[in-house]
């Protein structure tokens, strides 16, 4: 018997983690565990408790509305999905927004846990694509399956929308190197040549970081995007060479010199390019290689 109030959480962990009801009596009482704290503890210890699901029934049943909902807040975050639908059920309000305003499935979202944000939608729970930054969230864990969800069940849901450093969610995965991200937003419409406050596509964010095959997806889905200057006047390449990413120097721009080059049938500037780090096997927007510029042009030696 733990004395009403004065329970510490070793002791719940004790009692919990044991199996069968916890249902305690004496000679005339009978005595469960309910109320907010125990249900807070509950979501907080959920894999490591047998049954919780039981154990969570009676707890939240003496809570009040604005408990149940507070609660579902915290189940949210802890990802169990059972545990928030049970409190859904119990009458959690799923469209209670947070201090800055936000859905709780843009918690469900940062946290990662797909079944979440589905129970979230399939209960009504809304978002404004202005305040909840779900896109831009679940780029930035590389997470498509959440991608694909929310486009799915938000049909307004703008792939190309813009935060408050005008950064699309293919900004954000350029900057994270996601590529699976930037394939996906592309294939359903997503643009890579949008610039952000400081004049930034997202090849110039995937240039400064150093990411390689982000760098080359972006070409793939839109090769002119190279050529476009930020506010400081400098290209993904002059991006590239400020941080000292040289691996990316033959993509975004010694190919460019080696394919005019070999057009020109210039055998010494061939060389230097080739010295620099130029992909002798490197294709144009027309998907010409060098070799095939020179051979065009007739130009034997080069």
């Amino acid at each position: 018997m733990l004395p009403t109030g004065k329970a510490h959480v070793e002791d719940l962990r004790r009692l919990f983690s044991r199996p069968g009801p916890h249902i305690f009596k004496d000679a005339t009482i009978p005595i469960s565990f309910v109320g907010p704290q125990v249900a807070e503890y509950l979501i907080s210890n959920h894999a490591q408790i047998p049954d919780v699901s039981s154990h969570f029934n009676r707890a939240i049943s003496g809570c009040s509305g604005s408990q149940i909902t507070a609660l579902l807040e915290s189940a949210v975050i802890s990802g169990d999905a059972n545990l928030v639908a049970q409190l859904i059920d119990a009458g959690g309000d799923v469209n209670c927004k947070d201090s800055e305003g936000r859905s709780m499935i843009t918690q469900a979202v940062k946290v990662g846990n797909t079944d979440v944000v589905k129970v979230l939608i399939a209960s009504g729970c809304l978002i404004d694509e202005l305040i909840d930054k779900v896109l831009y969230e679940a780029a930035a864990i590389n997470r498509v399956d959440l991608i694909e969800v929310l486009c799915r069940n938000f049909k307004d849901i703008d792939v190309n929308s813009i935060d408050l450093h005008g950064r699309t969610p293919i900004h954000v995965a350029a900057s994270c190197g996601h590529v699976e991200v930037i394939r996906f937003c592309a294939s359903i419409g997503g643009r890579g040549d949008v610039v952000d406050c400081n004049g930034c596509t997202p090849l110039h964010l995937a240039a400064e970081k150093g990411h390689l095959e982000a760098v080359e997806c972006l070409l793939e889905c839109s090769g002119y995007i190279k050529y476009a200057v930020n506010k400081e006047g400098k290209t993904a390449f002059g991006v590239a060479v400020e941080n000292g990413n040289s691996h990316l120097y033959g993509l975004l721009q010694l190919g460019d010199m080696l394919h005019r080059a070999a057009r020109l049938g210039d055998v010494n500037g061939i060389r230097s390019c080739l010295a620099e780090g130029a992909n002798v096997n490197d294709r144009d927007e027309n998907g010409w290689t060098p070799l095939h510029r020179a051979a065009f042009k007739g130009g034997l030696s080069a």
